[in-house]
C-alpha cells in the first residue's frame, strides 16, 4: 500500500507539472495573440484617432481635470468608458500609452476567460484554434481600438463562464449576485452589451417552466437584480451628488431612443450583411453558422432525463445568437465595431463546429497525426491571415492627421484658451489639449430636434457667446458657422448665431477643407 500510495502520489504531482506547464504556454500563447491583435491600434502604429475614440479621450481628460461627464461634457455613451479613459491617460502621464495598457489588460482578461470555458467546454485544441480566430476576427473589426464594444469582452465572456459553471455544478443562487454584477458592468461600458445576459435570464425562465420549477426562478432573478443594483446604485450615487443624473439619464438613455428610431428594418438588414462581411474576413462566420445549426439539433436530443451541462450550454447559444444579433442591430447603422459584441457567442458556436471536426478526425488518426493536423491548420489560418493583418497595420499607419490644423491652434492662443469644434472633432480638443467652450464638444445631440429642443440648441450658442472661444473651427456645413444643426432652429438661435459671426473673422482654410475662425470682438 505504501510503494502503490507514492506511485499514486508521484503520478498526481506528474499530472499537476504538465497542467502548469499547459497553463503557462497558455497564458503566453493568449500574450502573444493579444499582443498581436492591438498592435496595429497602438500608439506606434496608429497615426490618428477615430472620432469615438476621440471623444472617448477628450472626456476622460476632462475627467482628470475636474470635469462630469453629461454635465460638463455630453456623450450618449454610459459613463464607464470615460473613466477608463481617465484612468489610462493618468497611467502614462496624459499619453495614449497607458489606455493601450488598458486595452491590453481588458483583453487579456476576456481572452484568458475564452480560453479556460473553451477548454473546459470542448477540448485544448479546439481553445487554441478558436482564440486565434476570434482575436483575429477582432482585429478586423477594431477600427482604431479603444471603443466601448472591446472594454465590454470580459464582462461578456465572464457571463458566459459564470453561465456554464452554474449548469455543471447547478449552483446558480450562489452566482447569480455575480452574474447580476457582471450584467451591471457591461452596461455601463455599453448599453447593448446586455445581449448575453437577456438571453441567460430567458433560458433560465423557459428551463424553469419546462422542468416545472417555477418557485426557483424567482430568487434567481432577485439575486441577479441584487447584483446588477449592487453596482449601478454608487454610479447613480456619484453622478447624483455632482448634480449630473439628470443628465446622464438624458443623454445616455433618452437621446438613444432617437438614435434608434431614426433607421428602420431595411437599415438594420443592410447593416447585418455589412457585418457579415466583416466577420467572414477571419472565417468566424463560416465555423458559427453551422455551429449554430448543428447546435440546434442537440434540442432534439434531450430526452426525459438530466441534460448534461454541455448540451444545456448548446441549446442556450441557439438563443443567444438571434438575441445578441438583435441587440447589435438596435443601432441600424454598418459601423463595424458594433460587431464586436457577437464575438463571444460566435466564438462558442465556432469551437462546437471544430469540436465536431475533432471529434471526426479521433476516430480515423492517431494521436500524432491529430497534433499534425491542428499545428497545419492554425499554421494554415495565420497565413492567410496575413495579408489582411498587415492591411490594418499599414491603413492605421496611412491615415492622415490633420497636422496643420494642431500647429495652427498652437500658434493662436494659449493652453487656457477655449477652441471650439463644429461637428464631430472632439479628439482634435484631446490633442491638443483644448477645452471646448461648450458640454457639446461633438454636436450630435443638436441635430435630433426632439431632443436637442430649444433649451439645449441654445444653450450651445449661449456657451459660445459667454465662453469666447479663441478660435472656431468649423468641419460641416461647408465651413460656415451654422445657425442650425438639421432641422434644430429658433428664432433666438438665429439671433444668437448673428451675434457669434459680429465675433469672428475667418482667417483659415486646412487641406482638409476645415475653417478657421478667430476671435476679434470684446
Amino acid at each position: 500500500m505504501g510503494r502503490g500510495h507514492r506511485i499514486s502520489k508521484a503520478t498526481n504531482n506528474t499530472k499537476r507539472k504538465q497542467t502548469a506547464v499547459t497553463r503557462g504556454l497558455s497564458i503566453l500563447f493568449l500574450l502573444a495573440a493579444v499582443a498581436a491583435v492591438l498592435i496595429p491600434a497602438s500608439p506606434v502604429n496608429r497615426q490618428a484617432i477615430s472620432r469615438d475614440s476621440g471623444v472617448f479621450l477628450y472626456t476622460g481628460w476632462r475627467v482628470t481635470e475636474g470635469d462630469i461627464p453629461y454635465r460638463d461634457v455630453w456623450d450618449h455613451k454610459t459613463p464607464a468608458i470615460f473613466y477608463i479613459n481617465a484612468l489610462g491617460l493618468t497611467i502614462d502621464d496624459g499619453s495614449l500609452g497607458g489606455v493601450w495598457v488598458l486595452e491590453f489588460v481588458f483583453l487579456f482578461a476576456a481572452a484568458y476567460i475564452a480560453f479556460r470555458l473553451l477548454e473546459d467546454l470542448f477540448s485544448l485544441p479546439v481553445a487554441f484554434l478558436a482564440s486565434l480566430i476570434w482575436l483575429f476576427a477582432l482585429a478586423a473589426l477594431l477600427a482604431g481600438g479603444n471603443l466601448t464594444e472591446e472594454y465590454a469582452l470580459p464582462f461578456q465572456f465572464g457571463a458566459l463562464w459564470l453561465f456554464y459553471n452554474n449548469l455543471k455544478n447547478n449552483d446558480w443562487r450562489n452566482r447569480a449576485f455575480w452574474f447580476g454584477a457582471l450584467t451591471a458592468a457591461a452596461f455601463l461600458i455599453r448599453q447593448t452589451s446586455v445581449g448575453i445576459s437577456v438571453a441567460v435570464i430567458l433560458w433560465l425562465v423557459l428551463d424553469a417552466l419546462i422542468s416545472k420549477k417555477t418557485k426557483l426562478i424567482l430568487p434567481t432573478l432577485l439575486r441577479i437584480a441584487a447584483g446588477s443594483f449592487a453596482v449601478v446604485l454608487p454610479v447613480a450615487v456619484y453622478f447624483a451628488a455632482y448634480g449630473a443624473l439628470d443628465d446622464l439619464w438624458s443623454a445616455a438613455i433618452e437621446f438613444n431612443f432617437f438614435y434608434i428610431a431614426e433607421r428602420g428594418l431595411a437599415d438594420r438588414l443592410t447593416a447585418l450583411q455589412e457585418g457579415a462581411g466583416y466577420l467572414a474576413q477571419s472565417g468566424i462566420l463560416f465555423l458559427a453558422l453551422p455551429g449554430w445549426v448543428l447546435a440546434i439539433f442537440v434540442w432534439n436530443r434531450a430526452t426525459a432525463q438530466k441534460t448534461d451541462a454541455p448540451s444545456a450550454f448548446l441549446q442556450f447559444l441557439t438563443l443567444a445568437l438571434p438575441i445578441e444579433i438583435a441587440f447589435v442591430l438596435l443601432g441600424g447603422r454598418p459601423r463595424a465595431p458594433y460587431f464586436i459584441a457577437l464575438l463571444p457567442v460566435l466564438a462558442l458556436l465556432a469551437s462546437y463546429a471544430l469540436w465536431l471536426a475533432q471529434q471526426w478526425l479521433a476516430q480515423r488518426l492517431t494521436k500524432r497525426w491529430q497534433v499534425a493536423a491542428v499545428t497545419a491548420l492554425a499554421a494554415t489560418f495565420l497565413l492567410i491571415q496575413a495579408r489582411p493583418y498587415l492591411n490594418i497595420v499599414h491603413s492605421n499607419r496611412s491615415i492622415e492627421r490633420p497636422d496643420d490644423v494642431y500647429a495652427f491652434i498652437e500658434q493662436h492662443g494659449a493652453p487656457e484658451d477655449y477652441v471650439l469644434l463644429i461637428g464631430a472633432e472632439a479628439g482634435v480638443n484631446f490633442e491638443a489639449r483644448r477645452e471646448s467652450p461648450t458640454r457639446f464638444a461633438y454636436q450630435y445631440a443638436l441635430f435630433r430636434q426632439g431632443y436637442a429642443e430649444p433649451e439645449k440648441l441654445e444653450e450651445f450658442y449661449l456657451d459660445i457667446i459667454e465662453n469666447k472661444p479663441q478660435l472656431i473651427i468649423v468641419t460641416i456645413d461647408n465651413g460656415e458657422i451654422p445657425n442650425r444643426f438639421g432641422p434644430s432652429k429658433t428664432p433666438v438661435s438665429e439671433q444668437l448665431t448673428f451675434e457669434i459671426n459680429q465675433l469672428y473673422e475667418q482667417v483659415m482654410v486646412f487641406e482638409n477643407g476645415w475653417v478657421a475662425y478667430e476671435f476679434t470682438g470684446n
